[in-house]
């Protein structure tokens, strides 16, 4: 039996899957699917997308000039360094994560087994035109991530990802 396909346009609106769109790799070194942007609909002063990082990755340093930005995570447990001194913030599926425009970030994945999946939504419509990378502070990044995946295997960060399942996330009802 074939259905009729659901509308998934109107009035301006529109309904845009992730599988609809193409995975490229950003120069911040993630991969990043551009889902709403000024290249798939009409915004002016949003975008969204999904970026998905593999085990035991880091992301190269770097900073969005003139716009801010929010991350969900969705699946994995990872840590954000942040600000000209990289200070490590954790995460984990369920977290939001707000990033000032000119800050200093990247991501890492402290995991060695499970990817990091997340949904960035960026006041950005083109979703990366503002990023500046920062080559100066990777060797950095990657001393402080040996630091963190460390930590991470012997349990002395995010414990509970040793317990709990990386995603997807999972919100508990009151009853």
């Amino acid at each position: 039996m074939h259905l009729p396909a659901l509308p998934r346009e109107a009035c301006g609106a529109k309904v845009i899957s992730p599988y609809e769109s193409t995975i490229e790799m950003g120069a911040q070194a993630q991969a990043l699917c551009h889902v709403i942007s000024k290249k798939t609909v009409a915004c002016t002063h949003i975008s969204a997308g999904l970026i998905v990082m593999p085990p035991h990755k880091v992301a190269r340093p770097h900073m969005h000039q003139e716009h801010e930005m929010v991350l969900f995570i969705l699946e994995g447990w990872g840590a954000a360094l942040v600000g000209p001194d990289l200070e490590p913030i954790y995460h984990r599926p369920g977290d939001f994560i707000y990033i000032p425009a000119g800050v200093e970030h990247l991501g890492i994945n402290l995991s060695r087994t499970e990817r990091i999946v997340l949904a960035e939504i960026r006041t950005d419509p083109h979703f990366n035109d503002d990023l500046v990378v920062l080559p100066d502070l990777e060797e950095k990044a990657h001393q402080i991530a040996a630091e963190l995946w460390t930590q991470f295997e012997a349990g002395t960060i995010l414990p509970e990802a040793k317990i709990e399942s990386t995603g997807p996330f999972k919100y508990k009802e009151e009853s």
